[in-house]
């Protein structure tokens, strides 16, 4: 019984992040059939993602509490799609430590990779993906919300 409530936690994470992968996933084939409607949105990856964002605050590392907020802050903000695309990069690294591998040497790009197609012949979207975050805010002239208000990082 013990061993079942010290596991418990770890399996209930897992789930949690396996339905962000799944909604992140759905967004992408959304997005590249060309069929994409905030309809579409609304009743599919949305429903996952605010179930994902519901329970990351409960089983989620102070790390993935914090790469959620500030993706979903973002989105919130007029934030431009590759600072979006950088940070959802961001929280797929979190996640991957988050379940088991603490000491991953991906970075956002990589996981990114599997989705855009050109991040590898596109100058930009790959300075985007791999320069420090703050160098990439200042180019596209966007202050994330979080640093109104003086939080590092």
């Amino acid at each position: 019984m013990q061993a079942t409530r010290t596991l418990a936690p770890e399996h209930r994470r897992a789930e949690v992040f396996e339905g962000l992968a799944e909604a992140i996933e759905e967004v992408w084939q959304i997005v590249r059939s060309g069929k994409a409607s905030p309809g579409r949105f609304e009743k599919g990856p949305l429903v996952a993602i605010r179930r994902f964002m519901h329970w990351v605050q409960i089983y989620g590392s102070d790390e993935a509490v914090r790469a959620s907020n500030r993706y979903m802050q973002a989105i919130y903000h007029d934030v431009p799609p590759i600072i979006s695309m950088r940070l959802m990069g961001e929280l797929l690294v979190v996640a991957r430590r988050e379940l088991g591998l603490p000491d991953t040497g991906i970075e956002p790009v990589d996981v990114l990779a599997f989705w855009v197609t050109d991040v590898y012949d596109d100058a930009q979207a790959h300075a985007d993906l791999t320069e420090p975050i703050e160098r990439v805010y200042a180019r596209y002239n966007w202050t994330p919300p979080w640093a109104s208000v003086g939080s590092s990082g």
